[in-house]
């Protein structure tokens, strides 16, 4: 019976847990912030300057053109983000299911538990 408390408490909290905003369990402190920001890094620039260092001579490190994503991509990555319906689906049926794989290992367990014959527990003397 404790067993049952115990993992019926755990499924419990672990849906509230997931049930919670995300800015339950972070705030964005960014407008209060005191401590100074990281400079931002710019990569081509530093790799430029390292390739000039090494070379002697000024290399221009051209930026390659922007990726354009067409229709046909942008239809199958599921219109941007979220995971779309089906992945919302996916979601409920795993939950779903490994609520039931774990109902039916607890109860093979204990049908195998009440098939196993009483030892006795020695009793230690003192």
């Amino acid at each position: 019976m404790n067993v049952k408390r115990t993992i019926a408490t755990a499924v419990i909290l672990s849906l509230v847990a997931a049930a919670l905003p995300a800015t339950a369990w972070a705030a964005d402190d960014s407008k209060n912030a005191t401590a100074p920001k990281a400079p931002a890094v710019d990569l081509r620039a530093s790799t430029a300057r390292a390739l000039a260092s090494v070379t002697g001579e000024p290399v221009q490190v051209a930026t390659p053109p922007a990726a354009r994503n067409t229709g046909r991509r942008n239809a199958a990555k599921g219109g941007g983000g979220g995971g779309g319906g089906m992945g919302a689906v996916m979601a409920v049926v795993g939950i779903a299911a490994s609520i039931g794989a774990t109902y039916f290992v607890i109860k093979e367990m204990h049908k195998t538990e009440s098939q196993l014959t009483a030892t006795p527990t020695p009793q230690v003397v003192r």
